[in-house]
């Protein structure tokens, strides 16, 4: 009997996308078998984001999608992720969009991971919303949402060439410090420490943010390469050509 599973991914960059692939298996290796073609996608820059296939075997089973273009040219089967699993990285990630949908996704996406591993000290590969603390659990996804804004917005200095110096990975900007368009960056940190119940300093480090050393076309690249090996990677394609 089939069962209804939602599933979330992040839209694909490419403007000719037509067709949303949905794979589905019982292990995370595989094999996975094709369960639905969707044909409604959207039209660029506003592809879906989520959808909810019909014809799921289980909802624990593992999922994978892959996407296709005019050309029939599909992108690589993404990293499985198993149905029903609520990724603290995704929710971090949404909440951020929720509150800044201005946000580059792919931007949101690494500093949303940035923050559950400065907070859990640990890979947020397969971190869950269920390894919060209950007792403190809406807290602790606020702070993580303020604090991946606060890492996002000097991200987002940086790439534009706001940043007036970068030593040592501390960063001052041109305009007042710890300001991007109206935000205070150090009051979204502020409330990441009393919410976390941690202390990082409002000058934050990008050590692991950027390196100004590097273009940003070849950064963001690397960004990229890296990220797509994360199950909640589905929407960055490294295309292949129909054999």
């Amino acid at each position: 009997m089939a069962v209804p599973v939602p599933l979330d991914f992040i839209p694909p960059q490419e403007d000719n996308i037509v067709k949303l692939h949905i794979y589905e298996s019982s292990a995370q290796g595989g094999p996975f078998s094709e369960i639905e073609l969707v044909t409604e996608v959207g039209t660029w820059p506003n592809y879906i984001d989520h959808y909810t296939t019909a014809n799921a075997t289980a909802l624990d089973d593992w999922f994978a999608i892959q996407w296709e273009d005019d050309k029939g040219a599909k992108s690589v089967l993404s990293s499985p992720v198993k149905g029903g699993t609520d990724y603290l990285v995704r929710e971090v990630m949404d909440r951020m969009l929720q509150r800044d949908m201005g946000i580059d996704h792919v931007v949101a996406l690494a500093e949303a991971q940035g923050a559950v591993e400065w907070y859990f000290k640990d890979d947020p590969t397969d971190k869950l919303v269920s390894d919060i603390d209950s007792t403190k659990r809406y807290s602790v996804l606020n702070g993580l949402t303020y604090l991946g804004l606060a890492r996002a917005y000097i991200v987002a200095e940086a790439i534009h060439d706001k940043v007036e110096q970068a030593n040592i990975g501390v960063v001052s900007f041109r305009t007042q410090a710890g300001v991007r368009s109206g935000v205070d960056v150090s009051k979204l940190v502020e409330l990441a420490n009393e919410l976390l119940e941690i202390n990082i300093s409002t000058i934050l480090q990008l050590t692991d943010v950027y390196d100004p050393g590097l273009q940003w076309s070849q950064w963001y690249e690397d960004w990229q390469v890296a990220w797509s090996q994360l199950p909640w990677i589905t929407g960055i394609p490294h295309w292949e050509l129909p054999a």
